[in-house]
């Protein structure tokens, strides 16, 4: 990924409305990111969940968690 296209990408995430507990718009950008790259579901709680399978299943498994809401006043 480029570094133009990175900071793009964080402009936009910034930009959207996602105060606690309405983070949709959050939610929706991040699913159009990942259509096509990854499985993904979103819970009952709205959690977004991604799944990216690696081509070599002996290799370790890397977790990442992340926040969609901000503070919102």
């Amino acid at each position: 990924m480029k570094y133009e296209q990175l900071w793009k990408d964080i402009e936009t995430l910034c930009a959207l409305r996602g105060p606690s507990g309405r983070e949709a718009a959050v939610r929706e950008y991040l699913i159009e990111q990942i259509k096509g790259h990854a499985e993904y579901e979103v819970d009952p709680l709205g959690n977004l969940l991604v799944r990216k399978k690696g081509k070599n299943p002996a290799k370790k498994v890397l977790q990442l968690s992340a926040h969609m809401d901000e503070v919102g006043f």
